[in-house]
């Protein structure tokens, strides 16, 4: 299921137009590391009526979705890798490399 951002609101929408209307950071350990994320909460009722409750959800009553703290730099950054700029810098980067290995 795909989900779109709306960075002004704060808010996610999933493919059938339902959006999060609750928010709350959350600490979890994963592998003995501790990390926090943003669990968001989409709104129940739409959940509990939606055609596509049972393969979106399955038996819960309603969709969250956990959002790490730094997705929206690492977003921010895979952008940043497309543009001209960082590809002309990447390819220096790569020759100067090359010629230490020799």
């Amino acid at each position: 299921m795909k989900h779109t951002y709306n960075k002004d609101a704060d808010e996610w929408y999933c493919s059938e137009g339902n959006k999060t209307v609750e928010k709350k950071k959350k600490k979890r350990k994963k592998s003995g590391q501790e990390y926090e994320l943003y669990k968001y909460l989409f709104q129940k009722e739409y959940c509990q009526k939606c055609h596509k409750h049972d393969e979106c959800i399955g038996k819960g009553s309603r969709k969250t979705l956990d959002i790490g703290l730094n997705t929206p730099e690492f977003y921010q950054i895979s952008q940043w890798q497309k543009t001209e700029e960082f590809k002309e810098k990447y390819k220096q980067r790569a020759y100067q490399e090359e010629e230490k290995d020799v």
